[in-house]
């Protein structure tokens, strides 16, 4: 029979994964997984590409020796001398302007200042102590057409001052796939020229964000290949890559951390799919612009930062001292007993006996999430947050102290904590002679489920974890945990597999032969 209810029940929860998946996917599509960095880039993105616009509103002047003149701009002669005359004329679609006083002109396609120079020429040769001068006094507006990966793609007004930035933004903006790197621009007559933003959007840099011109057609490229960049950078994260990329140029772009260490580099190359190449690269010489490493699809670059013994760096002292806050810690310089003398020095009602010493999780550590569910309470409240020792320090000035420790001094409490399988669980004035069974009938005694002789008795919340059949006498702000006996039941092993199963997306099931 309980075969069945076990088999059963695989079969219900392996057919919701089933329909979990099926939700989460279209139908004829691969699942895959979502870009973790999508939303932050996105986000970015538009925020950079709107602030580096607003810059463009206010950059100066049109530039003559790059405005190129086109049907719709209106200009005006200006003649002094002997003469002051003025006059305007739209240019025409045909490119034609045409000023009674000097005739007829072929802008078209032609930039201001070569504009200005026919303007000079023919009117010094027409005119005696004539200065002539030509002047832009308004801009046209055309449309350009925007299309690829944005957010609206369409038509969208433009003059020959607008940026290819700015009409991107116009069009909704990027998308988390977009190229930002290849932006293509198709001219009126069949020419293409690249736009790249990243410069822009990092610098204000405008010598890869061209400007428009009538008719263009812009096209917005998906991403197709990327670098990572990671470490002690100021723009840490994914880059389109571009064919010719060069770590120098690259790293000058995104700007290194004042921290950075410059002597060398980490690049990881990927050979195929599934082995890679580790190289160390000498930077000094590639920042100086002495050598080049190029860069390929897919390269992941780490920039070290330099060590903390030569930066230095703080730890923190909190509690029952005078001055608590952030000392000055070198590696390997101080201990624990040096380190609260920086903080001005314990209180009269400190604890000396109970200092935690607090230790930030080393990265590939193991913590326990669910104190309440693990055996052994104590040992599991010890693994929150930092790995913490208690030092005593009246039996020695205690371990060296490093940057990032958080050195915690207790004052010294008046109660007793008694948790788990007793009558009343709380917390209980501090008696100097009480033993922990004292402690236990102050609670009214166990529980009927209390597994008696593995109770437990800590020294402080993070402290030293014992049995208390060991303790003759109990400190103040100890805890005593009585465990639950016999708490791994037979549902209580199916509830853990169905929690395992569901974190790791999977189901295994083992059905045992529970009735022989």
């Amino acid at each position: 029979m309980m075969r069945h209810v076990l088999a059963g029940l695989a079969m219900v929860l392996v057919a919701g994964l089933h329909a979990q998946a099926a939700a989460q996917t279209t139908p004829g599509t691969i699942p895959t997984m979502a870009d973790p960095f999508a939303a932050t880039r996105s986000t970015d993105q538009a925020r950079l590409l709107s602030e580096r616009n607003a810059a463009l509103l206010i950059s100066g002047p049109v530039d003559p020796e790059t405005y190129v003149l086109g049907p719709g701009d209106l200009v005006g002669l200006e003649l002094t001398g002997v003469y002051s005359l003025t006059g305007e004329d739209v240019v025409g679609a045909d490119g034609s302007v045409t000023f009674p006083q000097l005739g007829t002109f072929w802008f078209g396609d032609r930039t201001l200042a070569e504009a200005r120079k026919m303007v000079r020429d023919r009117g010094r040769s027409l005119l005696r102590k004539a200065e002539p001068e030509l002047v832009l006094k308004s801009t046209r507006t055309f449309k350009v057409h925007v299309t690829g990966t944005v957010a609206h793609p369409g038509s969208e007004a433009a003059t020959p001052l607008t940026r290819v930035s700015e009409v991107i933004q116009e069009s909704g903006g990027f998308l988390p796939a977009s190229n930002l790197r290849e932006v293509r621009i198709t001219h009126r007559d069949s020419t293409t020229t690249s736009a790249d933003l990243l410069e822009f959007l990092y610098t204000g840099g405008v010598s890869k964000n061209p400007l428009m011109r009538d008719g263009d057609v812009i096209n917005v490229r998906p991403r197709t290949d990327e670098i990572y960049v990671a470490g002690a950078v100021l723009h840490a994260g994914r880059f389109d890559y571009v064919a010719g990329d060069e770590l120098g140029a690259l790293l000058k772009l995104i700007e290194l951390h004042p921290r950075a260490d410059t002597s060398r580099a980490i690049v990881q190359r990927f050979r195929n799919n599934v082995k890679w190449d580790t190289l160390t690269v000498e930077l000094e010489p590639i920042l100086s612009g002495v050598t080049q490493m190029p860069l390929k699809a897919g390269d992941r670059v780490l920039i070290r930062s330099v060590g903390e013994w030569r930066m230095g760096s703080m730890a923190d002292v909190r509690g029952a001292v005078a001055f608590p806050g952030p000392i000055p810690v070198e590696r390997g310089s101080i201990n624990v007993a040096q380190a609260i003398q920086l903080a001005g020095g314990m209180l009269p009602d400190a604890l000396p006996e109970r200092i935690v010493l607090g230790k930030p999780f080393i990265p590939d550590s193991t913590r326990i999430t669910d104190p309440l569910g693990n055996k052994n309470y104590m040992n599991a409240l010890s693994t929150q947050g930092m790995h913490e020792r208690i030092v005593d320090l009246t039996k020695g000035s205690g371990p060296l102290v490093e940057p990032d420790d958080i050195i915690t001094v207790p004052q010294k409490e008046a109660w007793v904590q008694v948790l788990g399988q007793v009558v009343n669980p709380g917390f209980y004035p501090y008696y100097p002679k009480w033993t922990p069974r004292n402690y236990i009938t102050a609670a009214g005694g166990y529980s009927h489920n209390a597994h008696k002789s593995m109770t437990q008795l800590s020294r402080g919340r993070f402290g030293d974890v014992g049995y208390a059949k060991d303790y003759d006498t109990v400190a103040p702000g100890d805890v005593l945990y009585v465990p639950e006996k016999n708490v791994q039941g037979f549902w209580s092993t199916v509830r853990d597999i169905i929690v395992v199963s569901g974190q790791a997306a999977a189901l295994i099931l083992v059905v045992r032969d529970i009735t022989r």
